[in-house]
């Protein structure tokens, strides 16, 4: 994202990020789409827009004024606000156990990170609210797949969302100032940045994460947002970095909390 930011704005980095990942799943919609339900479409397209949609743009505008510490704390929040979707409006069951490995999990994920030698956290309310916006989002998106996508082919149902979304993304991406941006020194750069952000982060990421929510069930498989900090510290270790004592202690959290979602009845 902040390399896409470098050149392009935050909603335009968003919308080249919707118009790979369309193009990169629109083939294996075009071969199966005798497959797709009708009646699950509408499903679709919301656990898109509420999935990754949405949220795209609100990631990237609060990119602009958020640290990534802040941003990847708040992200935490996503299990959180499955479970409360989940009891409020899908009949999840409540359970003490689920409530308080999510705590523990966050708290990990929390520590890991502000322990971390990483920038430092900084934040504005505004901008903090637009990721708590995106993370509810998020809640709602799983909980749409474990209650009204189950056996639908998590390639099919992503591409699906995808091509209903990336049209309009490309559309508007053309009628703002981005062919001028081209232009720029590093564009190409910063798009291919954008581009990558929608091949990898949107499209097989997503791909892969709807069909870890199928399997699962909507609560476990977004406790996987936990993992995060470690997947960066383990690049930090490769490039040099040393992992300290505070490090074990949070992923030892983020673990028994993950323990505790999936024990919870």
């Amino acid at each position: 994202m902040k390399k896409g930011m470098l050149v392009f704005s935050s909603a335009q980095v968003a919308a080249i990020r919707l118009t790979t990942a369309c193009l990169v799943l629109l083939p294996f919609v075009l071969i199966r789409l005798k497959e797709v339900e009708r009646k699950k479409v509408i499903y679709m397209l919301l656990m898109g827009l509420s999935g990754s949609g949405i949220p795209a743009f609100l990631f990237t505008e609060a990119e602009t004024q958020v640290s990534s510490s802040v941003a990847g704390i708040l992200n935490g929040l996503t299990p959180l606000f499955v479970l409360l979707i989940g009891i409020a409006f899908f009949r999840m069951k409540f359970s003490l156990l689920k409530m308080a490995g999510i705590l523990l999990g966050f708290a990990g994920c929390a520590a890991l990170i502000l322990f971390s030698k990483g920038e430092e956290a900084s934040t504005d309310a505004y901008y903090a609210m637009l990721i708590v916006v995106a993370t509810f989002l998020y809640g709602l998106s799983n909980n749409i797949i474990s209650k009204f996508l189950q056996g639908c082919n998590p390639i099919l149902m992503t591409g699906v969302a995808m091509a209903l979304m990336g049209p309009f993304a490309f559309a508007w991406l053309i009628t703002t100032d981005f062919t001028t941006r081209l232009h720029e020194a590093h564009a190409m750069p910063a798009l291919a940045s954008s581009m990558a952000l929608g091949a990898i982060g949107t499209s097989i990421a997503l791909v892969t994460y709807n069909y870890l929510i199928q399997t699962t069930g909507a609560l476990f498989g977004s406790t996987v947002t936990y993992f995060m900090p470690l997947v960066a510290i383990a690049w930090g270790m490769a490039d040099g970095e040393t992992i300290g004592a505070m490090d074990f202690v949070a992923l030892a959290a983020i673990l028994f909390g993950v323990y505790l979602v999936r024990r919870g009845k």
